[in-house]
C-alpha cells in the first residue's frame, strides 16, 4: 500500500510493481512515474506457502499511474478512491486476470449503543492511451459498481489516435439497500456513469469492428450515464437491439 499524504517517485525507464494488491492508504495521493513500460503483476506464493491475508481496504486514495506503455496484470483496489492510468506513447493494455476497483463500498462503525453503516460513493477510473490503444483482455475486471447500496463510480476509456478492444466486462451498477424492520424504507444509490473516445472500437472480430451492439454486450450497469464518441468511421447497431436512457 501506498502511505498515507501526498508523495510518489518516477523511474526512468521501465518499472515493474509486482504486489498482492495496489492500494492507497485513507486520503494518500500518489503519483509513480515510468520513463519507460510500466508492469504490473500479481504476487505469487512460493510453492508450499500461502500469501498473508489482507486488512480491509482503506478509502479515498488517489493514484496515478503513467508509463510510455503500460501493462497492468495486477490488482488495484482503491475503494472510494480515485485512478488514473496513462499510456504515454505506447499501448495500455490490462491483462486476462487483472482487476481494477473503485467502486462504493459500506463500512461499519462500532456506535455507543449500536452498530452504523456508513455508505462510502464510488470514486473513478480513467484510463487513457494518448497516441496508440487500450486492450481490456478476456477475464480482466474493470468495477466501478456500488456494494451492498452504496453509489456507484464512474468510467472513462480515452484512447483519441487509436483502437479501444474491449473483450471484457465493465461493471458499474449500484445494488438496492436492504430494507430492514428498522428501516423499511431505502434510498436508491445511483448507478455509474461511463464514457468511451476512441478512434474505433473493436473486439477482435474483424466481421464486427465498431459494432456498438459488441462494446453494450461488456457494459453491465452504468444506469446513470453513457457517452461514446468514435472518430472515424460508422457507428454500426445491431438488427434487434436497443439502447435506453
Amino acid at each position: 500500500g501506498v502511505d498515507g499524504g501526498s508523495g510518489g517517485f518516477a523511474a526512468s525507464n521501465d518499472l515493474a510493481l509486482t504486489a498482492q494488491r495496489i492500494t492507497g492508504y485513507d486520503g494518500s495521493d500518489t503519483r509513480i512515474d515510468a520513463g519507460g513500460k510500466l508492469v504490473t503483476a500479481q504476487a505469487v506464493a512460493p510453492q508450499g506457502e500461502d500469501l498473508p491475508a489482507l486488512p480491509d481496504v482503506p478509502l479515498g486514495a488517489k493514484l496515478a499511474l503513467t508509463g510510455a506503455s503500460i501493462e497492468h496484470g495486477g490488482n488495484i483496489e482503491l475503494p472510494a478512491g480515485w485512478l488514473t492510468m496513462t499510456a504515454e506513447t505506447g499501448d495500455l493494455t490490462l491483462k486476462d486476470g487483472s482487476a481494477i476497483f473503485t467502486g462504493g463500498v459500506v463500512r461499519e462503525f462500532q456506535g455507543a449503543n449500536d452498530t452504523v453503516k456508513v455508505y462510502v460513493a464510488g470514486g473513478s477510473a480513467t484510463l487513457e492511451a494518448r497516441q496508440a490503444n487500450l486492450t481490456i483482455e478476456k477475464n480482466a475486471k474493470v468495477d466501478v459498481s456500488g456494494k451492498e447500496g452504496a453509489d456507484a463510480g464512474s468510467l472513462a476509456i480515452r484512447v483519441p489516435k487509436g483502437t479501444f478492444t474491449l473483450l471484457a466486462d465493465l461493471t458499474g451498477g449500484a445494488a438496492d439497500k436492504a430494507a430492514t424492520v428498522a428501516n423499511p424504507d431505502t434510498d436508491t444509490p445511483w448507478q455509474g456513469t461511463l464514457s468511451v473516445d476512441a478512434k474505433a472500437l473493436s473486439d477482435n472480430n474483424a466481421a464486427t469492428a465498431n459494432d456498438f451492439s459488441s462494446l453494450l454486450a461488456h457494459v453491465k450497469g452504468f444506469g446513470e450515464g453513457f457517452a461514446l464518441r468514435q472518430r472515424t468511421g460508422d457507428v454500426k447497431l445491431e438488427a434487434g437491439k436497443t439502447i435506453k436512457a
